[in-house]
């Protein structure tokens, strides 16, 4: 699938690094539990240290690519550990900013719940038990929403991204509480893929500015846990207009 970054070199890399997160995520639930606020801080923490090393190169392939001075930076900031709000419109807010003059400008913002993995009595089967309430919010908030269902190393799931409305459809469909893998496999995608292509590649995500507030954490109102900030920004190089 093409997207706005077109190398292959870095399309690879950026890949392999959230392959690496679907891995090392999915060994820290199988390590640690399935308690899910702490995986949930790890997994941003993770998906720093993945991708922080390519800031370099995607740099230097920007300039090249776009002719001007390309800067890169990723941002995290932990909202639940300052204790502002007790309840939460979200785990994450994910918030994408490409500014590249005389090309391309957008910003996106991603809200997004992550569901630990239940078991049935006989641990044969993953369930991601969904709370509706929940769910109606963040449908009500971004139609763009989806949930990161977050599954075992020795399973394929690792973690899945599925849009919130899917959920609802399997919901309502089922008459159950929770979703298995059975559910979701024809609506979800690995989340590298999703991450990369759908989401860096700027085809997924709110425009609404009352979106673009919560992930810019200037809404006083509603909090996420964690904001998530990829900016990718190229100024053209000034040309000296002295005779």
């Amino acid at each position: 699938m093409s997207i706005w970054i077109n190398d292959s070199k870095i399309e690879r890399n950026i890949l392999n690094a959230l392959v690496n997160v679907e891995d090392d995520t999915s060994r820290f639930l199988e390590d640690y539990g399935s308690h899910e606020v702490p995986l949930t801080g790890s997994f941003i923490i993770i998906l720093k240290y993945q991708l922080e090393p390519l800031k370099r190169e995607i740099e230097e392939w920007a300039a090249k690519e776009f002719k001007g001075n390309a800067i890169v930076n990723l941002d995290y900031e932990d909202i639940a550990s300052k204790g502002l709000e007790k309840d939460y419109g979200a785990d994450f807010g994910f918030h994408l900013i490409i500014n590249i003059d005389d090309h391309l400008y957008s910003e996106r913002g991603l809200l997004v719940q992550a569901k630990n993995p239940r078991f049935k009595s006989d641990d044969s089967e993953q369930l991601w038990e969904i709370n509706r309430p929940q769910l109606s919010v963040l449908m009500c908030r971004s139609p763009f929403s989806v949930y990161f269902l977050y599954g075992l190393n020795k399973t394929d799931v690792k973690i899945r991204v599925i849009p919130a409305s899917y959920v609802k459809n399997i919901l309502n469909k089922t008459g159950k509480k929770s979703i298995s893998p059975k559910n979701i496999k024809s609506f979800s995608r690995k989340f590298s893929n999703f991450f990369l292509y759908d989401f860096i590649g700027n085809w997924w995500g709110d425009t609404d500015e009352s979106v673009l507030n919560i992930v810019r954490g200037t809404d006083d109102l509603v909090k996420v846990r964690h904001i998530f900030r990829i900016e990718i920004s190229v100024k053209k190089e000034e040309k000296d207009n002295k005779n």
